[in-house]
């Protein structure tokens, strides 16, 4: 499932109940994504809705506006999907709060790609890096970090 806004779109916490709080048995959903909005302190419906999607294997939340709320709400979802390969956040303006990463994607035993681009500074991007890899060094975890 893909869902892409337009540039300046913004999405509200009634229409996110509406896309993400319906859910109420397991669906087989491998591919989440939704990008390209401004959903600042609304994602709470998304990230409830996780574990009904167990098979998820990439969950895309890039361009977002997420904020630290839901960034903890997301990364406190992750259990719930215990096969995700591709976790991508980038272009969310996390700051510090993205150093919280490393105590979740650690717990995602098949995780291999982490896309953090564009949510905090270079030296708190090196910190997640650097303690997921002394952490989880096999399976390795790619980490883009910078590009394009």
């Amino acid at each position: 499932m893909s869902l892409t806004g337009a540039s300046g779109c913004s999405v509200h916490a009634e229409e996110m109940e509406a896309l993400f709080g319906g859910f109420d048995k397991t669906l087989p959903l491998c591919n989440l994504t939704f990008s390209g909005f401004s959903a600042r302190g609304c994602l709470a419906p998304l990230t409830n809705s996780l574990h009904f999607f167990p098979d998820l294997i990439w969950l895309h939340l890039d361009k977002l506006n997420m904020d630290e709320r839901d960034l903890r709400g997301l990364l406190e979802s992750l259990r719930f999907i215990p096969n995700l390969e591709t976790l991508n956040l980038s272009g969310n303006p996390l700051g510090l709060a993205v150093t919280s990463i490393v105590l979740h994607v650690n717990k995602v035993p098949k995780l291999y790609c982490l896309d953090i681009r564009q949510t905090g500074s270079e030296e708190e991007l090196n910190y997640v890096r650097e303690t997921i890899k002394q952490a989880k060094p096999k399976p390795h975890v790619s980490f883009i970090l910078t590009g394009c």
